[in-house]
Order: structure tokens, then sequence, then C-alpha cells
């Protein structure tokens, strides 16, 4: 439970916004501000709003978020014949994909045989004509596969009574589409529906892209993209291809690497918690001395050169303490020292306030734990040192040179 004089008005501010304002930020604030929005002027309560947002354009720790980083994560190159064994396997698993009968059947049905470009193949997939069209209906529309380039304009819902005296319920489509630079025609698709709804039976399709990029789709059984999805899963049955790659594998050829060791570094920053996660996907062959190597490097990448690890009797600690904390009304830290030592949390005879210490310093550690994420690690600590004075600084004086350090600190 908050405490303090304007623990109120923060949370009115925090109700008014729509999200938590951390307390960085919120000490941030000027009090003229804040006495101003307590006493309940005119416009004082927009003004403390419009402060608030103006401090998150740039202070850290403004909710959940992606850590910053020095770019993605690039693991270490393994031993040359893993290497040699990695590439050889990519090249003959594409030459085996492109003679099975799906992909031979889907290229000759919607490519007329060609592969596409990797701009012609976002385009293909874009294509809302394509996802809610099969194939037969698209020819019968006088409509070409591929090289067509559609979106849709409206869509709306309407009921047919039928000769039983029951109602049918359509949604109808109004597509937009363009064929080479000539005139736009307009198509309208008629998709049935179960039950009175504004949304057809469709099925969420996500395409990643090598650049990173993604393509949320909703597609119709029986369309072309359906089709195409339908061709890209037997590969990623036969294969272990990602569904992205296999997809886009079909359309354009570009077989999908098959790396020995396949990394993913990633960090989130929450309201309560910041972790990170190292993600490996190993192939059998790879040397347990490539794997121990390749992981201490892409630890050192996400956390730095040391990783200090805590004792056992540190986590009870904590374990007690975060369990006592959290009851309400919360008990005191002489109260909670005595039940740590009372129910064999700790051995060792300590006071209320070095219990209150150790508590907060495992807190830091196991919940807000520093992640370089690729950063200079010099750098890394200034920005840390910037902010624990910010947050101890009491005058507005003072936080203001503070903020300026803290921001040229952070465009560097």
């Amino acid at each position: 439970m908050r405490t303090g004089r304007f623990a109120e008005l923060r949370a009115r501010a925090e109700a008014a916004l729509g999200r938590k304002v951390n307390m960085l930020v919120w000490r941030s604030v000027p009090k003229r501000f804040k006495k101003a929005a307590d006493n309940r002027a005119p416009y004082a309560i927009e003004e403390l709003l419009e402060e608030i947002r103006r401090l998150e354009k740039w202070l850290p720790d403004r909710g959940p978020t992606t850590r910053p980083s020095s770019g993605p994560y690039e693991a270490p190159r393994l031993a040359e014949h893993e290497q040699e064994r990695s590439r050889v396997l990519t090249t003959h698993f594409g030459r085996l994909a492109d003679r099975m009968d799906s992909v031979v059947k889907f290229r000759q049905r919607h490519l007329n045989g060609e592969l596409l470009s990797r701009n012609d193949a976002e385009a293909f997939l874009r294509s809302r004509a394509y996802q809610l069209m099969s194939a037969e209906q698209v020819e019968q529309a006088g409509l070409p596969i591929p090289g067509l380039r559609s979106e849709e304009e409206a869509r709306s819902v309407e009921d047919f009574v039928l000769s039983d005296r029951s109602r049918a319920f359509f949604v109808f489509y109004r597509l937009r589409c363009y064929v080479g630079n000539g005139r736009p025609r307009i198509h309208r698709v008629r998709v049935p529906i179960l039950e009175q709804s504004n949304e057809p039976p469709t099925r969420p399709l996500e395409i990643e892209f090598a650049n990173g990029s993604g393509l949320g789709l909703q597609i119709l059984s029986g369309s072309v993209i359906d089709g195409l999805r339908a061709s890209a899963k037997f590969l990623v049955d036969e294969f272990r291809w990602p569904f992205s790659g296999a997809a886009l594998f079909i359309l354009t050829g570009e077989v999908p690497p098959r790396p020995g060791i396949a990394m993913e570094v990633s960090s989130r920053e929450g309201l309560f918690v910041t972790q990170a996660r190292i993600t490996m996907e190993i192939q059998p062959w790879v040397s347990a001395d490539a794997v121990r190597r390749v992981y201490q490097h892409a630890r050192r990448w996400a956390a730095g050169p040391r990783v200090r690890s805590l004792s056992t009797e540190t986590l009870r600690l904590f374990e007690g303490c975060a369990a006592a904390i959290l009851k309400t009304p919360p008990e005191t830290w002489k109260a909670i020292a005595e039940a740590q030592r009372r129910d064999g949390r700790i051995k060792r005879r300590v006071t209320w306030r070095q219990c209150r210490r150790d508590f907060f310093l495992a807190k830091q550690r196991l919940l807000r734990p520093n992640l370089l994420m690729g950063q200079d690690p010099k750098k890394f600590r200034r920005r840390k040192e910037l902010e624990q004075a910010l947050l101890r600084a009491r005058s507005y004086k003072e936080r203001s040179a503070l903020m300026d350090g803290f921001k040229s600190e952070s465009n560097r």
C-alpha cells in the first residue's frame, strides 16, 4: 500500500493515464504541479499529466518494454567442420524440398512454375483476394495469380430468409483489386457464417520476414494462402524449418538456414520484474565444448562478465520477507526479522535493519538485475549511477541538473 502526502494524487494520475507511473518519474515531477493538482486548481491535473508524459519520453523504466541493446545478438562461429555440415545440410534440404509434390503443385498452380522476388512474395501474401478466395474463384473473377494487388475497402453483414424460413448470414467483402498499372477493379466476395456475427470463420496466420518485420493475416479455409499454409506445414514437419521460412521458400526458393546452434537472446522489463532469456536450439552433432562456448558468450553479452549468485540462506530470507510484506496490513521489519529467526530461515543472528538490507539487495538481484544486452559496460554503469542519484535528489534544482546529465549520457 502506498503512503505519503501525494499517494492519492499519484493513484488519480495513474487512473487518468491508464497505466502505472513509476517512482523515478513521479519523484522527478516538480512539487508545484503536485500541489496545484492536490488542491484541485483549475487545469492543474491536466498540467500534471502533461509533465508526466514529458518525463516519460526519456526517463527509463516506463513499464513493460524491451530493454535497449546494441543490436541483435550474433553467436560466435562454430568449428569449421560444424559450419560445413550446416551448409551441406541446408543446401541438400533445399534440393529435396524443391521436389516435394506439395511444393511443385503449388508453384505450378499459383505461381506459373516460377519463383517470386522478396517484394513480390510480400505483395502476394498481403493480397486480400488471395487470403479470402480460392484459385477457382480468382480465375472466375478474371483476376491473375500471381500479380494481383488487392486490399479490403469495406465489409458488411447481410442476412437472407431461406425456403425453410431459416435465416442465413453472410459477410460481404468489398475488395479493390489492381492488375499491373491499370485502373482498380471492385470485386465482392461473399462468405457464409454460421451464426449472427460480424466476424467470418477466418483463421490467423503469422509470417515473419528475414528483416525482423511481421505480417498478421486472417485467411479463409480453401483460399490461395490457405493452400500455401498446408504446403508449408508439410515442410515444417519434414525438415523442422520455421513456418515463415517454409512459406517463403515455396514462394521465393530461399532455403531457411540449418545452423548447428540457433540462438535468440531477449529481455523484457515489466512493472515488477526484469528478465532475460537465452534460447538455444542445438543439433545433436554439435560438440559440448561448442555449446558451452556459445552459451558463455551469450551470457556475457546479456548480463555482463560477472553474474553474482545468491546463497540458499539469502533466497529463503527473501521468500519469507516478501510473503510478510505482501500481507494486508504489512508486518513491521522487527516482527519480520524475528519471524525469520524463529522459522529457521536465517541461522545467524541479525538485526531488523540488516534483515531489511539483505532483503532489498536480494530483491534487486532477483527482480531487477542489471542487464547489459550488448551495451558498453562503462556507459551502462554510469547510466545506473545517474538513475540512483536522481532517486536520491531532494531539491528541484539538484534534480534538474541530474536530469540534464542523464539526458546527455543517454544520447551518447
